[in-house]
């Protein structure tokens, strides 16, 4: 599943700049990309394991032994952001 999320006037982060969310959800985890808007640099990631903690409570994008896993759903994430048609539900399947 992709999905993509404007962050901007009252969602607008406490920083006060604008960020476009992009996020890519695997069979057991979610990624999330946070990127200024307009613009587009990365200021954040996120990385949840859904099925240890369903509520996406725990970010685990900086703790070690992601490296990985975040390099593989960031490639996965940045296929489908370059070409939405390249979703292919199939490709999900087995990401740990």
């Amino acid at each position: 599943m992709f999905s993509q999320f404007l962050r901007a006037g009252d969602w607008i982060a406490p920083d006060g700049v604008a960020y476009m969310g992009y996020a890519v959800r695997a069979e057991r985890n979610r990624y999330v990309e946070w990127r200024r808007w307009p613009g587009g640099e990365l200021a954040a990631v996120e990385l949840y394991d859904l099925a240890s903690d369903p509520r996406e409570n725990e970010n685990l994008a900086a703790r070690p032994g992601h490296e990985a896993l975040l390099r593989e759903l960031a490639a996965m994430l940045e296929k489908v952001r370059n070409d939405p048609r390249a979703f292919n539900a199939r490709s999900l399947r087995g990401t740990s």
